[in-house]
C-alpha cells in the first residue's frame, strides 16, 4: 500500500492495483506516520514505514509537494524499446526545469522514425543540440537511438541535474558506436555563449562559436511571452545551413500560450524554415490529466 512507483507517462495503465477510496487514503497514511508502530521491533524498519507513509502522503498533495525521485521511462526502438533513467530533484523555489514534462516523453518516442539525414558536410557539425533540456529525456534518446553526439543545455542552475542524468544513463545505454552525450549552459538571451561539460566532474567549457548543430531538439520550450524570440534566434545562431539541418520541437497545445506558438511559428518561417513533418499526441502528466501535444521537424525551405 505505501509502496509505489514514480508515474513515467506510460500508456499502459496499471491494472494490478486494487481501487482504493481516495478520500481515506491520506488519512491511513496519516495514522501511520503518526503511530508508534509498536508492534515492529526493528527501529530501521519503523524509519523506512514512516518514510515511505510520507512520501506517499506528500505525493497526495501534488507533484509539486514531493521529493526528489528517479523514474525509467520506455522509448521505442528498433527493436522494441529502451530504458532511460531520469533523476529529477525537488520542485524547489518553482524551478520546472526539475519535472520532466509530457512533451518531452511524445517528442522522445517519435525520435526513432524521425531520424535525420547525415550531414553532407560533417567536419565543423556538433550533431544534436538539445535546448531547455530539463531533465534531459530527449537528448539522452536521441543519443542512444541515433548513435550520435548530443549537447544537453539549459540554464546554470539545471545543468548539474543535467549533468547527473549523462553519468545515470551514459555509461549503460550509451557504450561503443559514435554516441556521445554531454551537458551544458546556454541562456537563450546570450545564445553565442555555450558552455559544455566534457567529463562528469569537469570544469565547462565554451564551444567556438564557428561549431554548428545539424538537428536542434526543443520540447516544452514556451512558457514566457519573452521565450519566442529568444529561442529563435538561438535556433538560428547554432543551426547548420547544409539542407540536411532540422529543428524538432514539441509543445502542449495549451491556450494560455497559444500566442507564444504562433510567434515561434512565424519567427521560425522568416528564419527561412519550413514545416515539414508534423503530428499531434493526446499524454498524460503528473497530474493525470490529458494533455494534447504538437511536435514538428523544421528544415530550411527549399527554393
Amino acid at each position: 500500500m505505501i509502496a509505489s512507483e514514480s508515474h513515467s507517462f506510460s500508456d499502459v495503465q496499471p491494472t494490478s492495483q486494487a481501487d482504493v477510496d481516495p478520500t481515506g487514503l491520506p488519512r491511513y497514511l496519516t495514522s501511520i506516520i503518526a503511530s508508534p508502530l509498536g508492534w515492529v521491533q526493528d527501529d530501521e524498519d519503523k524509519e523506512l514505514i514512516w518514510n515511505l507513509a510520507s512520501r506517499r502522503l506528500s505525493e497526495k498533495s501534488g507533484r509539486t509537494a514531493m521529493g526528489d525521485m528517479t523514474r525509467t521511462f520506455q522509448v521505442p526502438s528498433g527493436t522494441g524499446s529502451i530504458t532511460i533513467s531520469i533523476h529529477e530533484p525537488a520542485l524547489t523555489e518553482d524551478n520546472l526545469g526539475f519535472k520532466t514534462w509530457v512533451s518531452s516523453y511524445i517528442l522522445a518516442k517519435q525520435l526513432y522514425e524521425l531520424k535525420p539525414p547525415a550531414p553532407t558536410v560533417p567536419e565543423d557539425d556538433m550533431m544534436v543540440l538539445e535546448l531547455g533540456a530539463g531533465t534531459g529525456l530527449v537528448g539522452i534518446a536521441a543519443a542512444a537511438l541515433w548513435n550520435v553526439p548530443v549537447i544537453m543545455t539549459d540554464l546554470p542552475e539545471i545543468e548539474p541535474n543535467l549533468a547527473k542524468n549523462v553519468t545515470l544513463n551514459s555509461l549503460r545505454r550509451l557504450a561503443g558506436g559514435s554516441a556521445s552525450l554531454k551537458s551544458g549552459v546556454l541562456d537563450w538571451t546570450s545564445p553565442q555563449k555555450l558552455h559544455v561539460r566534457e567529463r562528469h566532474g569537469a570544469a565547462l567549457q565554451k564551444v567556438p562559436s564557428g561549431t554548428k548543430a545539424t538537428t536542434i531538439l526543443a520540447a516544452d520550450s514556451l512558457y514566457s511571452v519573452l521565450h519566442p524570440k529568444v529561442l529563435a534566434q538561438t535556433i538560428k545562431f547554432w543551426l547548420s545551413q547544409n539542407a540536411s539541418a532540422r529543428v524538432m520541437l514539441a509543445n502542449p497545445q495549451r491556450a494560455a500560450y497559444a500566442q507564444q506558438r504562433d510567434e515561434l511559428f512565424c519567427l521560425l518561417c522568416e528564419l527561412g524554415l519550413e514545416v515539414m513533418a508534423q503530428g499531434t499526441e493526446i499524454g498524460r502528466d503528473d497530474w493525470a490529466e490529458e494533455v494534447s501535444v504538437s511536435w514538428q521537424v523544421w528544415r530550411w525551405r527549399r527554393h
